[in-house]
């Protein structure tokens, strides 16, 4: 059984091949990304100062709570379209493309609508604990992110193609050109005019929409024109294979956006904006691990699946041992960045923001607990293990909200309390997952370990 292949799939002699060179493009591509937004917020802080930047950052987290409208479709779409693509079903491939498309357009349009209606009634003032001043501006520069990140994760398919078609370094050139972009047109902005509260939301979000239609326009007239979505092959029959897997990401989702995205509001209402911008620099900081292990698991997920439906379970063992090795690697970097942090800090922000060591520390932990965990939750993400994890996501946010809100107000952690909660309500990605690989590639189990 370990090395057995589907016989209906025509065997990819060159997938290790490809999968090194996706790793090491998008690789390079992320450095590229992760030295792009270090430079941009110093930059961005200097145009708007460190509360706007606070108020930029609590705005782009609640929009982000948005992203559980898409019902787990996407995640659902980059697994059932990898399957079709190995297959080379292509016509279904395209099927499930427009499909899609249509899909997440009617939701995000009816979304949008409502949020856009409701706007007016909101009392920002009481909501984030900003002076009056502001008020206006905020309600305006949330409707501007509103309406970017219900663009974008229409827009987004192109990527999900390019995951499922195994070419992940492509997806990073799109993101990675649209952080480059707004960077030069905000340096630019510097240079000739003060900067406000809007346009930094108008630079911030107007320039990656623009770089993805661009791309979009691309790719579905050239590469991918055997599978550019087109109104006649929107199939509603074909919802329901998208859901089966997608509804379980769909409470995933929701789990991980109430745990991960409640942070910033959290500390906005208990401690102030300026901790809100403390807590994310330092997270910025020490994600950095993060983003490496997760620039390494970027071709991964397809991969998994693609690997999965072959049984070329020896080649998933092997990718998850050369994973662990990163995490150490990784680890002890994180180490080193702690160690390191002032000094750094200072190089960076110069005497701007002003980190404790406390919060450096929370943060190195809960990132390298992440490092760790990420390559397991990536492999039964893509075979579509899912049913454990959906179990434990309805008890995680939960776990977080009360965790974080009683250290927030019942000691002196400060934002430091929400790195705590966060690590204890992780419990599935370091415990669990690994155990899960284990039944499933290592001893062949089945029943609620595969499902």
């Amino acid at each position: 059984m370990p090395n057995k292949r589907h016989p209906s799939i025509l065997f990819k002699p060159n997938i290790d091949l490809q999968y090194k060179k996706n790793t090491l493009y998008t690789c390079l591509l992320k450095i590229l990304s992760v030295v792009t937004s270090f430079i941009i917020v110093p930059i961005t802080i200097d145009f708007v100062n460190a509360e706007n930047y606070g108020i930029w950052l609590t705005l782009s987290s609640m929009v982000t709570w948005i992203s559980f409208f898409d019902l787990g479709l996407t995640n659902g779409l980059r697994n059932k379209l990898t399957e079709a693509i190995s297959l080379q079903k292509y016509k279904l491939a395209k099927t499930y493309i427009s499909t899609s498309y249509a899909l997440l357009f009617g939701i995000f349009f009816i979304l949008w609508l409502i949020i856009t209606l409701t706007m007016p009634y909101l009392n920002w003032v009481e909501i984030l604990k900003v002076s009056t001043t502001n008020a206006p501006n905020i309600s305006q520069a949330f409707i501007i992110i509103f309406s970017y990140f219900c663009l974008s994760f229409v827009l987004k398919i192109i990527n999900i193609v390019l995951f499922a078609d195994q070419r992940a370094a492509m997806a990073s050139l799109i993101d990675v050109s649209g952080q480059v972009v707004a960077l030069i047109v905000i340096y630019s902005l510097t240079l000739v005019t003060k900067g406000s509260l809007l346009l930094l939301c108008i630079c911030l979000c107007m320039t990656p929409l623009i770089v993805t239609i661009l791309f979009s326009i691309f790719l579905y007239r050239g590469k991918y024109k055997k599978l550019s979505p087109s109104i006649k092959y929107i199939k509603i029959k074909h919802i329901k294979p998208l859901f089966n897997t997608g509804s379980k990401f769909f409470i995933i989702q929701i789990a991980t956006i109430i745990q991960y995205q409640m942070s910033s509001f959290i500390i906005a209402r208990n401690l102030g904006m300026n901790e809100v911008t403390d807590f994310n620099i330092a997270y910025k900081y020490f994600g950095v691990l993060t983003m490496a292990i997760t620039i390494l698991l970027l071709p991964f997920w397809s991969a998994a699946t693609d690997a999965y439906t072959r049984q070329d379970f020896m080649w998933l063992r092997n990718k998850i041992k050369q994973y662990i090795k990163c995490v150490l690697l990784l680890t002890i970097t994180g180490i080193i960045m702690y160690v390191c942090s002032g000094q750094l800090y200072y190089v960076w922000l110069k005497e701007r923001i002003d980190i404790s060591t406390t919060l450096s520390f929370w943060a190195m932990l809960y990132n390298i607990i992440c490092v760790f965990s990420h390559p397991f939750v990536t492999l039964l993400n893509g075979i579509g293990a899912i049913t454990i994890q959906l179990y434990v996501s309805l008890i995680s946010p939960l776990l977080f909200i009360i965790t974080a809100t009683l250290l927030v107000q019942n000691t002196s952690l400060g934002a430091s309390a929400v790195l705590i909660a966060s690590i204890i309500s992780n419990f599935y990605g370091f415990i669990i997952a690994p155990i899960q690989y284990r039944q499933v590639i290592i001893k062949h189990k089945k029943g609620i370990w595969i499902k």
